[in-house]
């Protein structure tokens, strides 16, 4: 067989670059998200020992804390899809 069909200069559509930088890590996206977590639940305690009153607090830090999880969420599945498509210019 042949081949003549094949383009001459078709490179593979997912193949990153030589010397491409790795996407960060899973576990650092779970550590930063554990820290946020916390930050968001520390805040609520010190709303609660200085104010006494929690209404709406609650609400906005755990929105605030879903709302980042989510940008995290789709932040590594970005990161995963364009590995090596992008390559940090040199400074």
């Amino acid at each position: 067989m042949t081949r003549e069909n094949e383009t001459p200069n078709a490179a593979p559509a997912l193949a990153p670059e030589a010397g491409a930088d790795p996407p960060f890590p899973i576990y650092g996206y779970l550590i930063i998200n554990v820290v946020f977590w916390l930050f968001c639940a520390l805040e609520i305690l010190l709303v609660r020992a200085w104010i006494k009153e929690t209404q709406g607090v609650v609400f906005f830090f755990v929105i605030l804390a879903i709302g980042f999880t989510v940008v995290s969420i789709f932040d590594c599945i970005y990161d995963r899809l364009t590995v090596g498509r992008h390559p940090m210019p040199d400074a």
